[in-house]
């Protein structure tokens, strides 16, 4: 009877190790692993967890962010998997956030891309419909000369 409680503890403890072995490169789990480097400034290990366009940002942020980062509070992570990719969704610090994964040789990389800057584009006037704006015109010596239009 020992014996066969035994060998009942021991299979359970093995299915036990090999499910979590196998969450431990969930998409979940990894989404969770490389948001609470991030938030802490731990840049290599985040790194580790990125693809090249994740390490290209990273390196970016490493040189624009300095001091050291702080915890991060993740609630409800939800990962849509796909075959080949999983987009995840969760709470950081109470900020919705998404992060895309792709697999790649069997394990999930979280696939972020560097962020442009805001160019201040949004303060410039165009010449939208209905606002005043500048117009050049070249003229046969090649300048170029501004008269001020109104469009309607």
């Amino acid at each position: 009877m020992k014996k066969i409680v035994l060998s009942l503890v021991v299979v359970f403890l093995a299915v036990l190790a090999l499910n979590s072995c196998k969450d431990a490169n969930s998409p979940e789990a990894i989404a969770e692993k490389y948001l609470t480097h991030m938030a802490k400034h731990e840049w290599e290990q985040a790194k580790a967890l990125g693809t090249e366009d994740t390490q290209s940002m990273i390196a970016f942020k490493m040189d624009s962010e300095e001091g050291e980062g702080a915890e991060a509070k993740i609630e409800d992570m939800k990962c849509t998997v796909t075959e080949e990719t999983a987009v995840c969704t969760c709470k950081l610090d109470g900020a919705d956030r998404t992060l895309n994964l792709v697999k790649a040789e069997d394990k999930w990389l979280v696939d972020e891309k560097k962020e442009m800057p805001d160019m201040g584009l949004d303060d410039l006037n165009l010449g939208e419909e209905g606002t005043e704006g500048e117009v050049g015109e070249a003229t046969e010596t090649g300048e170029t000369t501004t008269e001020e239009v109104v469009t309607k």
